[in-house]
């Protein structure tokens, strides 16, 4: 990581503002700041994506009919370091960057590639699952508008948190647990939506329940037949003295 290019002219004065960082790792090539690269959804499907794509296609161009791909510029590179980022050129391959301007292009997690043809990452899986939902809403009705935009930024942001809106137009957040409940809302009051929220009471669902046992266990039942054959045979063979 030292001998990465960094960007020495620093501005006069530091200004404090919020934007998405998305945090990656480069597999294969070199990332170069203002690329135009393919973001491939974990659904993406390389050969539906070939097969309806002109051939010699690249990221410069809008791609827009294909399922699951579209095409985004890298406005930002950066090295992470604590809670500071240094601003740089181009990341060789093996290193851990964050990158941005892909607010607009990625959801959760996608593969980046310069080729359509790339197979996309699975997505990532955490260990922790979400089971704890509220439901959320404004104060002041008039602020709906803020509230959503602050639920989809918070769901941009937390990998970790899901935000559903029922049939009936309620809408609800669904958090790892009590802490990271109050953190999440804290987030949308604080940083996300900016207004005043009301969120009810913690609905925990319990998804344990009793069934009746097999009646017949199928791993069993052909070794019990299998063994029966097998002295069956043993049986019937004479003996000659």
């Amino acid at each position: 990581m030292e001998s990465l290019p960094l960007k020495q002219s620093k501005p006069e004065e530091e200004v404090e503002q919020q934007t998405f960082i998305a945090f990656a790792r480069v597999y294969s090539g070199v990332v170069k700041k203002g690329q135009r690269v393919f973001v491939l959804g974990p659904k993406y499907d390389p050969a539906q994506g070939l097969s309806m794509l002109p051939e010699g296609v690249s990221a410069s161009d809008c791609v827009t009919e294909v399922p699951h791909l579209s095409c985004c510029s890298m406005e930002s590179l950066y090295l992470l370091m604590g809670r500071e980022l240094e601003e740089l050129e181009e990341v060789p391959v093996g290193n851990v960057l964050g990158i941005g301007g892909l607010e607009e292009s990625v959801l959760k997690s996608a593969t980046l590639s310069t080729s359509p043809a790339c197979p996309p990452f699975i997505p990532l899986n955490f260990e922790a699952t979400p089971i704890v939902r509220v439901a959320i809403e404004p104060k002041h009705p008039s602020e709906m508008p803020k509230l959503v935009r602050g639920m989809r930024l918070l769901n941009q942001a937390d990998p970790c948190a899901e935000v559903l809106i029922q049939e009936t137009g309620e809408h609800v957040l669904v958090t790892a647990g009590e802490v990271h409940l109050q953190r999440c809302l804290d987030d949308l009051r604080d940083r996300f939506a900016k207004i005043e929220i009301s969120a009810s009471k913690p609905i925990i669902p319990f998804r344990e329940t009793v069934v009746r046992p097999p009646k017949v266990d199928m791993v069993n039942e052909d070794l019990g037949k299998q063994h029966k054959v097998a002295i069956i045979h043993q049986v019937s063979q004479p003996h000659i003295h």
